[in-house]
């Protein structure tokens, strides 16, 4: 670590995953504040900071209903997937920090209490959560009390819209840095996840509080539209009224979108400096903000995923040789089986491959590229049980053609005792798949996968990857996964990546079970290699020490 001091840091996002083991061995209840890669991704930052003294804290707000709640149900004989809305209680873990602030929305006045998760809960930094759903906002259906209840906003059929999310968006943004105020923090770098979060430059520039740029900073975590947020700016100035008109045309200035205003445009226009979250990333995203002439730079930091605990179990931890890999995944095998029978009502044979799909089912992922793709191939493989296939994984609410995807493949699993479809996926169901899977499937079209941390996990748990090219994995050595897939896109990129005989995914898939039929060994010296080349350089303290270098010293 540097030498240099670092600066007492703010990490501001929208979603972070909170989960650990208590010191009794006993898993501790989640929190459901995240719906992906991010939420993940920021629970690992979190823990890492904790475990290097890193003077860090985290804002977020307390989505109370979560994202949401997937189940199955039988109508009209046959299975469709269900969503549902549990609101939590999390007194147990809240602690009341007696602070309660206003933000300012559309000229009104919106109370936010603000809780605190200590540190010793989960064995992370202080994190601190917004909380608008609060009686000083009125009854339970007041519109204000709304804008926190859902992660990013929630869907539409819970009156998700541009407003709430921009609204979402102010009390994260412009709260975090009033609570920090309120709870005298002393923050000297206020770190944006995500576009998202672009009201925290903003509100620092609109009250002066000290030269923003130096004391900004900026992460672009996706490439995807859904991370990196517009709105009309005519919608942004009714709502935000803290900034002139033409400071915000100005800080928002997108050419594709000239009475709009682009967030992540905003965030690299405020910022000392940005990162992207891989190499590849960085190619991208300095690709899609290429017309931001007065960006901050852009530098790349590599994920990395927890390794410790609950994230990487001591059976897969302490393997040294194949031979103790392969006994600690027989038994990742055996309690995967043992959670399948009783939370699906099947069973797997743990001396059959496992393949597994876990993670959301966002378009740009294609989790339906083998069943819409390569159909015959599946179905055959399937039928003659050369490998048991694991989906999980949820779409968003008012993605109707990805719950269309998920839907087919718990259809098609009714047919095939060895294709399981998990629902309701979340960490601790990831960390079960990931303790039983022999082959862990990504298959995002190449430019997308900002990193792809899952693979990391899984790789710990001495699964290996079958993937495209991208996010992290252009970074790994290519003997410890199968790769498939195209690096140029074109019309026909599914088609290709499915089928092609020399470079598709079906190659990919047979090659990798020709080798765990024929040669075990061989099979575990090359899932050691990926779970040691992930203990050695994609860990999330090695990506926190690249934060403390790079980012966060004087």
């Amino acid at each position: 670590m540097s030498e240099k001091r670092i600066r007492r840091v703010a990490c501001v996002t929208h979603e972070i995953a909170m989960m650990g083991i208590a010191p009794n061995g006993v898993e501790l209840p989640q929190m459901y504040l995240y719906s992906g890669g991010l939420g993940t991704l920021e629970g690992a930052v979190a823990r890492a900071a904790k475990n290097l003294n890193v003077p860090l804290v985290i804002f977020s707000n307390l989505a109370r209903n979560g994202y949401y709640d997937q189940y199955i149900y039988d109508g009209d004989g046959t299975h469709h997937m269900g969503i549902k809305f549990i609101r939590r209680d999390y007194s147990d873990i809240l602690e009341d920090t007696g602070v309660t602030i206003a933000v300012d929305i559309c000229g009104k006045p919106n109370f936010v209490k603000v809780w605190k998760i200590p540190g010793h809960v989960y064995g992370t930094v202080d994190v601190y959560l917004l909380d608008a759903d609060i009686d000083a906002n009125g009854d339970a259906w007041a519109i204000e009390r709304t804008n926190t209840r859902y992660l990013y906003g929630g869907p539409m059929s819970e009156g998700g819209n541009y407003e709430r999310k921009i609204a979402q968006d102010m009390i994260l943004g412009i709260g975090a840095v009033k609570a920090a105020e309120a709870l005298g923090l002393d923050i000297e770098i206020w770190h944006m996840q995500e576009s998202h979060t672009a009201f925290t430059g903003l509100y620092l520039l609109e009250k002066e509080l000290f030269p923003v740029a130096e004391h900004l900073l900026y992460t672009n975590h996706t490439p995807d539209q859904a991370g990196n947020f517009k709105c009309g700016i005519d919608m942004l100035t009714k709502m935000y009224r803290g900034l002139p008109y033409d400071v915000l045309k100005h800080l928002g200035h997108d050419p594709l979108y000239p009475l709009g205003f682009n967030f992540g445009a905003a965030c690299l226009r405020l910022s000392r400096l940005a990162n992207a979250v891989s190499k590849k990333h960085l190619e991208v995203t300095k690709a899609m903000f290429s017309y931001v002439e007065d960006s901050a730079p852009i530098i790349s930091i590599t994920n990395g995923s927890l390794l410790q605990d609950y994230f990487q179990p001591p059976m897969f931890r302490n393997a040294r040789t194949w031979e103790e890999l392969q006994r600690a995944k027989m038994n990742g095998k055996r309690q995967l089986n043992e959670f399948l029978r009783g939370y699906c009502g099947k069973e797997i044979d743990i001396n059959i491959p496992v393949v597994v799909f876990g993670r959301r089912f966002a378009q740009y992922k294609r989790p339906d590229l083998l069943l819409k793709y390569s159909r015959d191939w599946l179905l055959n493989r399937l039928g003659a049980k050369q490998f048991q296939l694991i989906i999980a994984g949820k779409p968003h609410p008012d993605d109707h053609d990805m719950i269309a995807a998920w839907t087919n493949w718990l259809r098609l699993g009714k047919e095939y005792q060895n294709l399981i479809v998990v629902p309701n996926y979340d960490m601790h169901i990831s960390k079960i798949l990931k303790m039983g899977s022999d082959m862990w499937l990504n298959t995002p079209r190449v430019g997308m996968e900002a990193c792809g941390t899952s693979g990391q996990s899984a790789a710990a748990d001495g699964a290996i990857n079958i993937s495209t090219v991208d996010g992290w994995m252009c970074e790994e050595n290519i003997r410890n996964f199968f790769a498939f897939g195209t690096q140029f896109p074109t019309n026909d990129m599914d088609m290709y990546d499915a089928n092609d005989e020399r470079n598709g995914l079906i190659v990919a898939l047979d090659k990798a079970l020709a080798l765990h039929y024929s040669n075990p060994e061989e099979w575990f010296r090359m899932a050691l290699r990926a779970k040691q080349s992930v203990e050695q350089h994609w860990n999330a303290e090695r990506m926190m020490k690249e934060y403390v270098e790079r980012m966060y010293t004087l």
